[in-house]
């Protein structure tokens, strides 16, 4: 399981992300990586889901982001912009993966990213189809994945991210203490 946490401080132009450090394959434990940048204090995520689906599609959201592009993109405001990224990107993981008994190749994640300023909930559903939804978030935090709501309202009181996923560490399962942490500056 996984617990990401961000925070945008606005009077000192500061992010930070936090993320615990768990993966969990069946009952073995392990670690993995959770938080990544994709464009340097511009576009970060923070995710929970299948490693290997996030891992792919961070790889591949980072090698199809183009600055430029988004810059010259004048028709086009940033939640469709994203929503057009992740759905390019999550096509070339679910065409990747291999395909066992015919089932269904969908992805399952939940997301917090940052970009241009702004923090948005990515995540999919699926009940009859697969669809990406994207939310832009109408607070300067947010917590996504398992002991959200504890950590939320940590953040509401005050608590830092790492702080707030500590607290969620109290109250949940399947959350460790090893903090990782992403803090940059915008301009």
């Amino acid at each position: 399981m996984s617990i990401i946490t961000a925070k945008i401080y606005r009077d000192k132009k500061k992010v930070v992300f936090a993320s615990d450090s768990l993966a969990l394959y069946g009952e073995q434990k392990t670690k993995s990586k959770k938080l990544f940048e994709i464009y340097k204090n511009f576009f970060y995520i923070g995710t929970t889901g299948s490693v290997t689906d996030k891992n792919f599609l961070c790889y591949y959201i980072t090698n199809l982001f183009d600055l430029d592009l988004y810059n010259n993109n004048k028709y086009c405001n940033d939640e469709l912009f994203l929503h057009k990224l992740f759905i390019e990107a999550s096509k070339k993981v679910i065409d990747d993966k291999l395909v066992i008994n015919d089932k269904p190749n969908i992805l399952n994640f939940n997301m917090l990213v940052y970009f241009n300023k702004k923090l948005y909930q990515i995540y999919t559903y699926t009940e009859k189809e697969f669809s990406i939804e994207i939310n832009l978030l109408n607070k300067d935090y947010m917590a996504v994945g398992r002991g959200e709501e504890y950590a939320l309202c940590a953040m509401y009181l005050g608590k830092n991210p790492e702080e707030a996923i500590n607290i969620a560490n109290e109250f949940s399962y399947y959350i460790d203490n090893d903090i990782k942490k992403i803090e940059f500056y915008y301009e």
